[in-house]
C-alpha cells in the first residue's frame, strides 16, 4: 500500500476507534446518595421541578439521563422531561425552546417512598460546552393524585451545578432558586464529546506519529 494511502487509512481508523473507547463523562450523579425520607411533590397539573447541571469543556452531547420517582397510590398521568437553558442573571430556567428527553407514565412508578423507581432515558442532545442547564420535569394536565421526585439530604459532589427550583404555572414564573443540600433531586446525567472532537483527536494522534517518524529518520 502506498505511504499516502496508509496515512489516510490510519486517519479513518483513528476517527472510528476513538469513540468506541471513550467513556461517558458524568455531568451530575447523586442517584446513590442518602435519600431524604420525602421527595419533592407535584400536586398540580402543569407544575415543574428543575435541577441544574453543567457540561464540561469537551463533553456536551447528553446521551443518558436517569431519575428516581415514586407516586401516591392510584396516581396517574405523565411527566415530560426536558432540558432548559439556565439564565445566568437569576439562575432560573429560561423558557423554551426546550430539548425533549422523554416521557414517563406515572402509573408505572413505585408507591414506596423508600424504594423509588429509577427511570432511565437514552438521548442524543447537543448542548454548548462549559454551560449550565436545567433538567426540567413537567407534569401534564391529566395528573390525578401525587407524584414525587426523590431527593437527597447530602450535598452533591464538588464541582456539580446544583440549583433547584420549581414552578406552579407551567414555567411562566419560578420560585427562588436554592442550593440547600437537603433539596437536591436524585438524578444522573452523562455526556460525550461532539464528533468533531474525535476527529481533532485523531488528527493530533497522526501528526504526533508523523513527527516521531520524521525525527527517527533524522537521527538514523
Amino acid at each position: 500500500m502506498p505511504r499516502r494511502s496508509r496515512w489516510i487509512a490510519a486517519f479513518f481508523i483513528a476517527c472510528f476507534a476513538l469513540p468506541s473507547n471513550a467513556a461517558d463523562t458524568v455531568l451530575f450523579d447523586n442517584l446513590n446518595d442518602t435519600q431524604h425520607p420525602l421527595g419533592d411533590v407535584f400536586i398540580t397539573p402543569n407544575s415543574l421541578w428543575a435541577q441544574s447541571f453543567r457540561t464540561t469543556a469537551i463533553d456536551s452531547i447528553v446521551n443518558a439521563v436517569s431519575v428516581k420517582f415514586y407516586r401516591g397510590a392510584g396516581s396517574t398521568g405523565s411527566i415530560a422531561f426536558e432540558i432548559w437553558d439556565l439564565n445566568s442573571g437569576d439562575n432560573k430556567p429560561l423558557s423554551p425552546p426546550a430539548r425533549n428527553v422523554g416521557t414517563l407514565d406515572i402509573s408505572t412508578l413505585s408507591t414506596d417512598a423508600s424504594n423509588p423507581t429509577q427511570v432511565d432515558f437514552t438521548t442524543n442532545i447537543s448542548l454548548n460546552t462549559s454551560t449550565d442547564y436545567y433538567l426540567v420535569a413537567r407534569i401534564d394536565s391529566s395528573l390525578s393524585g401525587l407524584v414525587y421526585w426523590s431527593r437527597t439530604d447530602s450535598q452533591p459532589s464538588p464541582g456539580y451545578s446544583w440549583y433547584v427550583t420549581s414552578s406552579n404555572d407551567g414555567g411562566s414564573s419560578w420560585d427562588p432558586t436554592t442550593t440547600d443540600p437537603t433539596n437536591s433531586q436524585l438524578m444522573k446525567i452523562t455526556a460525550v464529546p461532539e464528533p468533531s472532537t474525535y476527529a481533532l483527536g485523531a488528527i493530533g494522534t497522526l501528526v504526533l506519529g508523523w513527527l516521531g517518524r520524521r525525527r527517527g529518520r533524522r537521527t538514523a
